[in-house]
């Protein structure tokens, strides 16, 4: 943290601050290829304006020092969060992933059990065409049966009509012969 060290001015350092920047600096030189070899004085005439740039300049290396702190709080903040987030996005995206192929496994599931159904459905169906076709041939043959006796029935008291009829003729035929005997026996007597 400590890589930049403000620099501090004390007294002593003032005038080895202006023997240094005096030494180091000379007159630019003119056209004409002269070049003097006169020294420029390029400190500033008063030693408490260099002094006071100086304490803004530490005072602004300050600021910069504790804006950089507090970025990179804020940026280790951020990537804390980023970290959060990102492993409840994994998290939620895994549960997403779990819960889909759950439902798709019960989606399969069901699909099966509905095919079941419905071929369970077609045989019953044809179950029940079979039936209906049975119920209606029974029907069929109740109603012929009951048909065939009533006709059985009025065959058999048509005979028994035609029976007694016959018994009735011949009754009548034996007592005409039975008057006719008696005729004949009281004649004969």
């Amino acid at each position: 943290m400590d890589r930049l060290r403000p620099f501090q001015v004390t007294g002593d350092d003032n005038s080895f601050l202006q023997t240094s920047m005096i030494s180091s600096h000379y007159e630019y030189p003119h056209r004409g290829g002269r070049t003097p070899r006169s020294q420029v004085h390029a400190v500033p005439e008063s030693s408490s304006k260099v002094i006071s740039a100086l304490r803004d300049l530490q005072e602004k290396i300050k600021r910069m020092e504790l804006e950089r702190t507090a970025a990179e709080r804020r940026l280790n903040s951020l990537s804390k969060e980023t970290t959060q987030y990102r492993d409840v996005l994994n998290q939620k995206q895994t549960q997403s992933i779990e819960t889909t192929a759950e439902l798709s496994q019960r989606t399969q599931e069901l699909q099966g059990q509905l095919s079941q159904a419905e071929s369970r459905c077609g045989v019953v169906e044809k179950q029940l065409a079979h039936m209906r076709k049975l119920v209606q041939r029974a029907e069929k043959d109740r109603d012929l049966a009951m048909r065939q006796r009533d006709l059985d029935d009025a065959y058999t008291v048509r005979a028994k009509e035609t029976e007694l009829q016959s018994q009735q003729d011949r009754l009548n035929q034996l007592e005409r012969e039975r008057q006719r005997l008696k005729v004949t026996q009281s004649a004969a007597e």
